[in-house]
C-alpha cells in the first residue's frame, strides 16, 4: 500500500449519485475508486496529483492511499465547485494513461472530522485525569492508614 499525506479520521457518508451536482466549498470528500491490478503505485501518485488539480482548479488532495484494486483519495473543495459529473467522467480517462481501469466510484461526504491530534490531546487528557485519579487514590489509602495508626495510638494512651 502506497500513502501520501495525512487521513483526516472522523465520519463519512456516502452521497448518493442523484443527489452529485456541484462540489461545495469548504468540503471534504472521499473517494473511493476500484480499479484494476494497480502495479506502479508512484506512477498513479504522480498523475492524481498533477492532473486533477490541474483540471479542477478548486480541489486539493489531502491524503491519497493505492492499493493493488483501489484508490482512496480525501479532496477539498477550496476555490472554484466543480461538477461532480466532469469529475466522475476524468478520473477514468487519466488512469488510463497508466494503463488502469476503473470499476467503480464512490463518493463520501465528511459529516464529522477532528484533526488528527484532537484525538491525540484527548488520549493525553484522559492519561492524565487517570494518573491524577490513581495518585489521589493512592494518597487516599496513605491518608487511610495513617488515621488508622493515630486511632491505634490514641486508643493506647486512653487505656494508660
Amino acid at each position: 500500500m502506497y500513502t501520501l499525506g495525512t487521513k483526516l479520521s472522523g465520519q463519512f457518508e456516502e452521497i448518493p449519485s442523484d443527489m452529485l451536482t456541484d462540489s461545495v466549498e469548504g468540503q471534504i470528500y472521499e473517494l473511493h475508486i476500484a480499479t484494476s491490478r494497480v502495479t506502479n503505485p508512484e506512477e498513479v501518485a504522480r498523475v492524481l496529483l498533477e492532473k486533477l488539480p490541474a483540471k479542477f482548479h478548486g480541489l486539493k488532495i489531502r491524503y491519497l492511499e493505492i492499493g493493488e484494486n483501489n484508490i482512496v483519495t480525501q479532496i477539498e473543495e477550496t476555490g472554484s465547485p466543480f461538477a461532480w459529473a466532469a469529475l466522475l467522467a476524468f478520473l477514468p480517462e487519466i488512469l488510463q494513461l497508466v494503463g488502469i481501469a476503473v470499476f467503480a466510484v464512490y463518493i463520501m461526504l465528511a459529516v464529522a472530522f477532528a484533526p488528527a491530534w484532537v484525538g491525540v490531546v484527548g488520549v493525553l487528557g484522559v492519561g492524565v485525569a487517570v494518573a491524577g485519579f490513581l495518585i489521589g487514590v493512592s494518597r487516599t489509602g496513605e491518608i487511610q492508614r495513617r488515621l488508622g495508626e493515630l486511632q491505634r495510638m490514641v486508643t493506647k494512651i486512653e487505656r494508660k
